[in-house]
C-alpha cells in the first residue's frame, strides 16, 4: 500500500535568516498556510546554513510559529526519513514527526529514499504483528501442556504486557549525553502491534476459561491490571492509534467484567497493589472520553462494563465501587453533562414555527429517544443499589434539575402566574390560542416539561423521585447558596449533600433550628404555581399537554398515596360532609376540573388536550377512591365525596356540553347529509378490532391512549410536522363528536366504578368476604363497543360468501350477469371463494348465462345464485354482499343499474367501488333503484333515531339516582 502523508520536523538548531524569507513566494490560491513553499536558493552551496537542496535544486521550508522539542538530527539528508524517524512516524503516541499533529510541524520531502525507508518499517511492523499472532495461536491451539508450561515459565505474558503499556521516554535536556543504542531506542510500538497484543491476551483468557489454574495464573502478578490501566488517559495516543486499539481494549474489559460477574471470587486478582479497581477506572475513563462519544460501539461497551461491575452482589466489589469517589465523580459528571446538553439541544430545536416543519420535528424525536436511553442508563445504575453511588448520584441529578431545568419553567412574565387562582380566568372563558411561533423562553419551558415527564416515566428509584417531586410539587421551596455547596464539594473531605438535606427538611417540616443549621430559606414554590396554571389551561394547550403528562407521570410512578398527600397533590382528608356540599379537593384536582369545564375552540390540539385531561382524571380517581371509601369500609363516605367531586362533576358537565353541541350540529342543514358518516368515521377510528373468543372479533377502545406513557417521546408535543386544518362546520362537528364519545366513555367508567363499590361495600352488599378483592377499586381504562355503536357503524355479524340465504320475506329482483372483466387466472386463499370464481366465470361464458338475484332489505344488499334443487326459489348462494350503509348512490341507465359502494368485502361484482347490474327491462331497473333508495332512507332514519338516543342519554344527569341512593344508605 502507498505510504501515508508524512512530515519531518527540522532540527531546532536550524535557523532561517531573514534574507531567505524575502525570496519566498506566496502560497498558491486555495492552499493551506501550512503547505510547503518553493523558493529559489540564494545561499552559497558551501555555506554552513542547515538548509539542504533537493535533487531539483529547490529547497523546502516551513515557517514555524513556536519552538518544538529537539530531536537528534539525521546523519544523512535532514529532510529524508531515516529508519529511526520512520519508526517515530508509525508510533502510537504523538510526536513532532507526524504531519497534522500540530500546526507547526515540518513537512517531509516525498523522495524515493523516504518512501523506501517507510515501506521497510511497515514490513518490519507486519513481521512483529505476525510473530505475536503466531505466539498467541501456538499457545491457545496447542494441546500439549509443555507449550503452556514453557509460556508460564518464561513469563512471556509480562513481555506482551510491556509491549502494550510501553510509552515514550522523557525528552532529553540540553547537556544530557546521548545514550548508545539501536535506532529503536526510545521508539514506541505502533498501534497495530499494541492491538495485536490485546487480541492475543483476549484469546489467552478465552482459552483459560475452562481451567481455573490457568485463569488464575493469567490474572495474577498484576499483568492484566497493567494491561487494563495502560490505555488511560486517552489523550496520550494519536487518533489513528485510538481507532485501532480502543475497540480491542473494550472487548478485553468487557470479557473481564463478564467473568467477574460469573465468578465474583476473581475480584482479588482485579485489585492492583494500591487497592484500586483498574477495571472500573478504565471503563469510566473510556465512557467519559470524547472518543467514546463518536463511536457507539465503544460507548455501549464501556456502559456495559460499568453496569456489569455495579450489578455484582459481592460485598468487596460493591465496597470498592463505593469508595472510588474520584471515579464516581467522573461518571456522574459525564452523565449529568450529557443530560444538560441533551435538554439544551431539544430547547434550541424547539425554537421556531410550531407546526409545519417535519424535518425539525423528526430531529426532535431522535433527541427525545436519546434522552430516554440516557434516563434508562441512569435507572439501571441506580437500581444496582450501591448506596454511596446512589446518594451522590441523587445530589448530582438534583443539581442539574434545580440549576438548569426547573428555572426554565418560569417563563418571562409567568413568575406570578397561578399564585392566586381566584384572579385567573373563569370557567366559561375560552382558552387562548397558541402563538404560531415558539420563542426561546417558551421553548426552554416546553423542553423542561418533556425532560421532567421522561424522568418520572423512566426512573424507578423511589428516593430520587421523592426528592424531585418535593422540588417541583411541594407548596414550599428552598433557596440555596450553590457557591457554598460547590466549595464544600470540591474539598472532597466529607460528603455534604445540601440539596437532599434541604428537601428532606421541607418535606418533613422540621424545626426552624434545623433549617438554620442547613441554611435553608423556604418560600412559596413558584414551580408548583406555574404548573397549576398550566393544568388550568391559563397558558394554552401547548403548555397544558406536557404539564398534564408530567403530573400523570408523578401519579403513575412508584410513589405511594400518602406521599402524594404530603405533597398536597392528592387530597386524602377524611372529614365528614353532608349531601350536596362540594367535596374538598386538591389544587391540581380542581385545576383539571376547571380545564374540562372551559370552552374549547375546535382543533386537533384541543381534542388531544381533552383526551390527555381525561387520562389524567382516571389516574387521579385511582388514588382517590380508596380515601373516599375510608379504605373500603364506608360506602356513604365514598358516595358523598364521589358525587360532589369537582373532577367527577367536570366530566359529567363536559359530557352534557358536547352532547348538546353535537345534537345542535346534527340538525344543521349544511351537515344533514354527512353527519351520520362523521359519526361512523369517528367510531371506526376509536375502536380497534382485537381477537375474541371462538375466533370472533371484539372492538375495543383504550381510554388511556393519550397518556404520558405513550407520548413522552413524541415530537408532536413540541413541534407538529403538519399544519392544522382551518376551522369550518365539518371540523367543528368532528371535534364535538370526538369529545362526546370520549366523555361518554369516561361517564360509563364512573358509573361502573360507583356500581362496583355499591355492590362491594354498599348497604345491600353480599358481605365482608369480598373485602380482600381489590378489583372493585380498579379504574377501567378500556371499553368494548356498545350495541348501539355496533348498530350505528354496521359491525354486526354478516353472512359469509358462499353460504345459503333464505330469501323468503325479502325483496329481490332478477338480473343477468355481465362480467366481461373477470380474470380467469384469479386465485384466492379460500377454497370457497375459488369455487365461486370458477362458477362466475362459467356463467359469464356465451350461452352459459344464468339469472341471478338482487336481494334488498333495510340493512343489507345481496347478490345470490338461485338454488333450484328443491324445485322452488326460496334460497340462494351468496355471491356478493354489501351493507346498505355502504351504498353511496344508485343511478339507473336504461336496463343497467350502477351502484356506488364502499367498505365491501372481496367480490367480482364490485370494481373500483362500482357495481353494474343488467335487468330485463328499464322499468325493473328503475324500481330496483327506487326501492334501494327507500332502504337507504329507512336506514338513515333508524341511525338518526339511534344517534338522538345517544344524545339524550348524555344530556341526562350522570347519577340520576343520587337522592334514592342516599335514602337507601340511611
Amino acid at each position: 500500500p502507498a505510504p501515508p502523508s508524512l512530515s519531518l520536523q527540522r532540527p531546532d538548531d536550524a535557523v532561517v535568516n531573514h534574507g531567505e524569507r524575502e525570496h519566498q513566494q506566496p502560497p498558491a490560491e486555495g492552499s493551506s498556510q501550512e503547505a510547503a513553499v518553493l523558493i529559489e536558493p540564494t545561499l552559497d552551496s558551501s555555506s554552513d546554513d542547515p538548509c539542504r537542496y533537493s535533487s531539483d535544486g529547490k529547497v523546502r521550508l516551513r515557517i514555524r510559529r513556536r519552538q518544538l522539542p529537539a530531536f537528534p538530527s539525521p546523519s544523512k539528508k535532514p529532510y529524508s526519513l531515516t529508519e529511526e524517524s520512520a519508526w517515530r512516524v508509525l508510533a502510537a503516541t504523538p510526536n513532532p514527526f507526524k504531519e497534522g499533529n500540530c500546526a507547526d510541524t515540518a513537512l517531509a520531502v516525498r523522495d524515493d529514499e523516504s518512501v523506501a525507508v517507510l515501506a521497510a518499517a511497515r514490513a518490519k511492523e507486519r513481521k512483529v504483528v505476525d510473530t505475536i499472532l503466531q505466539i498467541g495461536e501456538t499457545i491457545t491451539s496447542a494441546s500439549d501442556y509443555e507449550v503452556w508450561a514453557y509460556f508460564c515459565d518464561k513469563n512471556i505474558l509480562s513481555l506482551l504486557v510491556d509491549i502494550a503499556k510501553a510509552k515514550p521516554p522523557p525528552s532529553r535536556r540540553k547537556g544530557d549525553t546521548e545514550e548508545s543504542g539501536t535506532v529503536f531506542c526510545g521508539v514506541v510500538f505502533t498501534p497495530a502491534v499494541k492491538a495485536q497484543v490485546l487480541q492475543t491476551i483476549i484469546a489467552m483468557l478465552s482459552h483459560a476459561d475452562g481451567d481455573d489454574t490457568s485463569l488464575y495464573f493469567l490474572l495474577s502478578s498484576n499483568h492484566i491490571n497493567d494491561t487494563v490501566n495502560f490505555l488511560v488517559p486517552l489523550h496520550q495516543w494519536t487518533g489513528y492509534a485510538l481507532d485501532t486499539m480502543v475497540p480491542h481494549f473494550c472487548v478485553l474489559i468487557k470479557s473481564l467484567s463478564n467473568r467477574l460477574l460469573e465468578k465474583p471470587q476473581l475480584f482479588q486478582f482485579c485489585v492492583d497493589t494500591n487497592q484500586h479497581f483498574p477495571l472500573l477506572h478504565s471503563a469510566i475513563h473510556v465512557l467519559s472520553s470524547t472518543f467514546a462519544q463518536s463511536d457507539p460501539f465503544v460507548y455501549e461497551a464501556a456502559c456495559s462494563v460499568v453496569l456489569n461491575l455495579c450489578q455484582i452482589p459481592s460485598e468487596g466489589i460493591r465496597s470498592a465501587i463505593g469508595e472510588a469517589v474520584l471515579d464516581q465523580e467522573i461518571l456522574l459528571s459525564h452523565l449529568c453533562q450529557r443530560l444538560t446538553a441533551r435538554y439544551r439541544h431539544i430547547a434550541r430545536l424547539t425554537v421556531g414555527i410550531a407546526s409545519g416543519d417535519p424535518t425539525r420535528s423528526k430531529t426532535i424525536g431522535r433527541e427525545l429517544a436519546d434522552l430516554q436511553e440516557l434516563f434508562q442508563l441512569i435507572n439501571d445504575v441506580l437500581w444496582c443499589g450501591i448506596r454511596q453511588l446512589n446518594v451522590r448520584f441523587c445530589e448530582y441529578l438534583l443539581r442539574v434539575l434545580l440549576q438548569n431545568v426547573l428555572p426554565s419553567l418560569l417563563l418571562s412574565g409567568n413568575e406570578d402566574v397561578g399564585t392566586d387562582a381566584s384572579t385567573s380566568k373563569d370557567k366559561d372563558s375560552e382558552i387562548s390560542s397558541d402563538d404560531p411561533q415558539i420563542c426561546e423562553g417558551e421553548a426552554h419551558c416546553l423542553a423542561s416539561l418533556m425532560f421532567l415527564s421522561q424522568l418520572f416515566v423512566t426512573l424507578e428509584y423511589a428516593p430520587l423521585l421523592k426528592m424531585c417531586s418535593v422540588a417541583i410539587f411541594h407548596p414550599l421551596s428552598s433557596k440555596h447558596e450553590f457557591e457554598e455547596e460547590n466549595s464544600r464539594g470540591s474539598g472532597r473531605e466529607s460528603d455534604c449533600y445540601i440539596l437532599q438535606s434541604a428537601l428532606n427538611v421541607i418535606l418533613n417540616d422540621d424545626t426552624a433550628t434545623d433549617k438554620a443549621t442547613l441554611n435553608v430559606q423556604t418560600s412559596t414554590n413558584p414551580y408548583r404555581a406555574v404548573l397549576h396554571a398550566m393544568i388550568r389551561g391559563d397558558l394554552g394547550y401547548r403548555c397544558f399537554v406536557p404539564a398534564a403528562m408530567l403530573l400523570q407521570g408523578l401519579l403513575d410512578s412508584e410513589l405511594d398515596v400518602s406521599f402524594l398527600s404530603n405533597l398536597r397533590v392528592v387530597d386524602l382528608t377524611d372529614s365528614e360532609k353532608s349531601e350536596g356540599t362540594p367535596s374538598q379537593s386538591s389544587e391540581f384536582e380542581g385545576a383539571i376540573g376547571h380545564f374540562l369545564s372551559r370552552n374549547h375552540k375546535p382543533s386537533e390540539t384541543a381534542s388531544f388536550a381533552l383526551e390527555c385531561a381525561g387520562a389524567l382524571s382516571l389516574s387521579f380517581l385511582s388514588h382517590l377512591i380508596v380515601a373516599w371509601s375510608n379504605n373500603g369500609t364506608s360506602f356513604e363516605h365514598f358516595h358523598n365525596h364521589f358525587v360532589t367531586s369537582s373532577l367527577v362533576m367536570a366530566i359529567a358537565t363536559a359530557r352534557s356540553q358536547y352532547a348538546a353541541k353535537a345534537k345542535t350540529m346534527s340538525r344543521a342543514a349544511e351537515l344533514s347529509g354527512i353527519f351520520i358518516e362523521l359519526m361512523e368515521l369517528e367510531l371506526s377510528r376509536r375502536y380497534v378490532a382485537v381477537p375474541g373468543e371462538n375466533d370472533s372479533k371484539v372492538f375495543m377502545c383504550d381510554l388511556n391512549a393519550n397518556d404520558c406513557h405513550n407520548f413522552h417521546c413524541d415530537p408532536e408535543i413540541l413541534v407538529r410536522a403538519l399544519r392544522e386544518t382551518g376551522s369550518n362546520e365539518v371540523e367543528e362537528a368532528k371535534f364535538a363528536i370526538r369529545a362526546l364519545f370520549y366523555f361518554r366513555s369516561l361517564g360509563r367508567v364512573l358509573v361502573e366504578l360507583y356500581q362496583n363499590l355499591n355492590s362491594c361495600i354498599g348497604p345491600h352488599s353480599i358481605g365482608p368476604r369480598w373485602a380482600e378483592d381489590t378489583t372493585f377499586f380498579e379504574v377501567r381504562t378500556t371499553e368494548i363497543m356498545e350495541d348501539d355503536y355496533i348498530e350505528l357503524v354496521g359491525r354486526e355479524e354478516r353472512p359469509q360468501l358462499g353460504t345459503d340465504l333464505d330469501i323468503r320475506g325479502r325483496t329481490f329482483f332478477y338480473f343477468s350477469p355481465s362480467l366481461p372483466d373477470i380474470n380467469s387466472s384469479y386465485s384466492s386463499s379460500s377454497d370457497r371463494k375459488r369455487r365461486l370464481a370458477q362458477e362466475l366465470i362459467r356463467m359469464a361464458m356465451p350461452g352459459q348465462q344464468e339469472e341471478l338475484l338482487l336481494v334488498l332489505d333495510p340493512t343489507d344488499l345481496f347478490v345470490l345464485k338461485p338454488n333450484l334443487s328443491d324445485g322452488s326459489c326460496n334460497r340462494g348462494v351468496i355471491l356478493c354482499h354489501a351493507p346498505i350503509g355502504a351504498v353511496i348512490a344508485a343511478v339507473p341507465e336504461r336496463e343497467l343499474l350502477h351502484i356506488a359502494v364502499r367498505q365491501t368485502e372481496e367480490s367480482f361484482f364490485v370494481k373500483n367501488g362500482n357495481m353494474s347490474l343488467r335487468f330485463d327491462s328499464i322499468g325493473t331497473s328503475r324500481i330496483a333503484e327506487q326501492y334501494l333508495g327507500r332502504c337507504r332512507s329507512a336506514l338513515s332514519a333508524k341511525k338518526m333515531a339511534n344517534i338522538d338516543s345517544i344524545f339524550n342519554n348524555c344530556l341526562e344527569d350522570l347519577f340520576p339516582l343520587t337522592e334514592k341512593q342516599t335514602t337507601q344508605t340511611v
